[in-house]
């Protein structure tokens, strides 16, 4: 692993972050508005396709576009908390003297919550960086940490926004397949972000889809088909893209198979001769409990009447065999699969059927063979 990156004075606010690669010396100059970075182009172009391509062509991409948006900012899109530029974007280092690439921020034409790189050469015109409105701040830690993917320095995800700025980031300088090999580590250290995870499920399941991360991208279904009655996919604004939309339909669907073939067992068990026992049983074990809210007095109509919730009719269901409902087995109804927990960096002990997940299934799998990617190509 490489050194970690260092400021090159404590005490000045405008010095160079420098990563730092042993037996190597910093030759690229990259300016994300306020902050410096010194970083080597043998590691840029190593793991950054757009490195390969343009650090050493002759226009520098230097009318490019960017798909790095910068208004996702977390909870905060002022830009009050920032510094402007002393004189220019193209201000130039001291420490190790004249670089041999240098590249600087420049606001998108048009679209002046988005940003991209260029090489600074004269032909350049003047780059009014003030004409920004998102947060410049944020939008150079995230660079930071997209660095810090290059360099296998550890980073953490602190909300969605920066997950998927992060993700965009890495889209446009085609560092895509170095940002999902280090985030597997950063995930471990972002408790934060995966709590926030069930608030929006579809944008990390697009950002992990992109980022052709397993882990995240099966976290992150769970989620997005987790509630029974208004699963995250089929709401407005929920997926937008079509093979994403298809892979959370056929889970989804999965889901409902199992729901339709334990439902059809729990009628089975109704209909068995000399069962008026466990009938009983069923009753004021299961049924009962949510009588008073699924079946007010008060309420004629049965359309009237709020929805059942099936999950925590089937967590009832399991609660409940003690023993007493030993004339028809609970193991046949298939609940075990139906209500297993599949979330594996979620660490809060969420149960199906109970509290927060009360009408949320968190069975949601999907075997490699079915991700919407080819799991063999390495480079994309």
């Amino acid at each position: 692993m490489a050194p970690p990156a260092k400021k090159q004075k404590a005490n000045d606010s405008k010095s160079p972050i420098v990563f730092q690669s042993l037996g190597l010396k910093p030759d690229v100059s990259m300016k994300v508005f306020d902050v410096e970075f010194h970083v080597h182009s043998t590691l840029l172009k190593l793991h950054s396709a757009f490195f390969r391509k343009f650090l050493d062509s002759a226009d520098k991409v230097s009318s490019a576009s960017t798909n790095a948006t910068a208004n996702a900012d977390s909870g905060n899109g002022s830009t009050s908390d920032t510094t402007p530029p002393e004189t220019s974007a193209t201000r130039e280092s001291m420490v190790y003297g004249e670089m041999k690439y240098k590249w600087v921020t420049k606001v998108d034409e048009g679209e002046m919550d988005r940003w991209h790189l260029v090489a600074d050469n004269p032909k350049n015109e003047p780059l009014d960086l003030e004409i920004f409105t998102g947060n410049k701040k944020t939008q150079a830690e995230r660079f930071e940490k997209l660095l810090c993917g290059v360099y296998l320095r550890p980073y953490s995800i602190d909300s969605i926004p920066e997950l998927t700025n992060l993700t965009d980031m890495a889209d446009y300088y085609r560092m895509l397949p170095i940002v999902s090999h280090t985030l597997s580590n950063a995930l471990l250290d972002s408790q934060e972000f995966i709590k926030q995870l069930k608030t929006d499920p579809c944008a990390v399941f697009e950002a992990a889809a992109k980022l052709r991360h397993k882990v995240l991208f099966r976290e992150a279904l769970v989620w997005v088909v987790a509630d029974w009655r208004h699963p995250a996919f089929k709401e407005k604004g929920g997926l937008s893209n079509p093979r994403l939309r298809q892979v959370a339909r056929c889970v989804y669907g999965e889901i409902a198979t199992m729901v339709s073939r334990s439902t059809s067992k729990i009628l089975d068990g109704f209909l068995t001769p000399g069962c008026t026992g466990w009938l009983k049983d069923f009753g004021e074990g299961v049924i009962n409990p949510q009588y008073s809210e699924h079946w007010n007095g008060d309420v004629v109509s049965l359309s009237d009447r709020p929805p059942l919730s099936l999950p925590k009719f089937f967590r009832n269901i399991v609660n409940e065999d003690d023993g007493s409902l030993d004339e028809v087995s609970v193991d046949p109804l298939y609940l075990s699969d139906l209500l297993r927990n599949n979330l594996v960096l979620d660490q809060a002990g969420r149960v199906a059927g109970e509290g927060d997940e009360e009408d949320c299934f968190l069975c949601a799998k999907i075997e490699d063979e079915d991700l919407p990617w080819d799991t063999e190509e390495h480079d994309w």
